[in-house]
């Protein structure tokens, strides 16, 4: 996974200094955007499969964690009429609770209420390949970006809250189209794929912390997939 997202961040970064010191493939400054702001939001999907050695009563519970809502902040700034590079922010959050009857792995049973609040944060630099219609009233953009990813996941069972945290490198492809109301706002909209896996994460209930390292096929599949619209300046 490190190898293939480092072998992307080499290959497009060179691509991109290739097309920056050619005087040839610039264009002057005026005649194209140079600075992009982009903000959006919308349903997201986390990819992970659940784990069938689970209670069945649960399965519909731990299936409904995989849906949750997206926000995404984006700023790029465009050296050259095609190719840019930026900085893009991504939460992926969810929420989900049950009321039910359960048996704890120590013995203890009893009706409650189950809960996740999972958030997964990725930040990390953008290259940008940009591509316009002849009337310039939309864009096209493919963005690739590498960086770091935070997994968080507050749990609840009768009345005990564990909490889990981890983190690892993560992989964005964005492919968005936007269409131009006036000549620096914009409205867009975007699907991605975020890939990444945690090998491991750390586990803390009450004030016991315990480091889980996991091991194949029992990696933890962080990847998911997003829908957004929003807004965008361009200057």
């Amino acid at each position: 996974m490190k190898r293939i997202i480092l072998t992307l961040i080499v290959v497009t970064f060179g691509l991109i200094l290739s097309a920056q010191t050619n005087p040839d493939s610039v264009e002057p400054r005026s005649n194209h955007d140079r600075f992009r702001i982009a903000l959006s939001g919308g349903p997201g999907y986390r990819l992970g499969i659940t784990r069938k050695d689970v209670s069945p009563d649960l399965l519909p519970y731990l299936n409904q964690t995989h849906l949750g809502f997206v926000m995404n902040v984006g700023a790029s700034y465009y050296f050259h009429r095609r190719w840019g590079a930026g900085v893009n922010y991504k939460l992926l959050y969810s929420k989900t609770s049950l009321d039910t009857y359960m048996t704890l792995t120590n013995g203890t049973s009893g009706y409650g209420e189950i809960s996740d609040r999972i958030q997964t944060h990725f930040i990390g630099p953008s290259v940008h390949r940009r591509f316009s219609s002849p009337i310039h009233q939309r864009t096209y953009l493919i963005q690739l970006s590498a960086g770091y990813l935070a997994f968080r996941d507050r749990t609840k069972t009768l009345h005990k809250e564990i909490f889990y945290r981890g983190h690892t490198l993560g992989l964005v492809c964005t492919i968005s189209i936007d269409f131009r109301i006036s000549k620096t706002l914009v409205i867009g909209v975007e699907c991605a794929f975020l890939y990444a896996v945690l090998s491991k994460y750390t586990k803390v209930e009450g004030s016991a912390v315990t480091l889980v390292e996991l091991e194949k096929p029992y990696l933890s599949n962080q990847s998911s997939v997003d829908l957004a619209l929003g807004f965008r300046f361009w200057k």
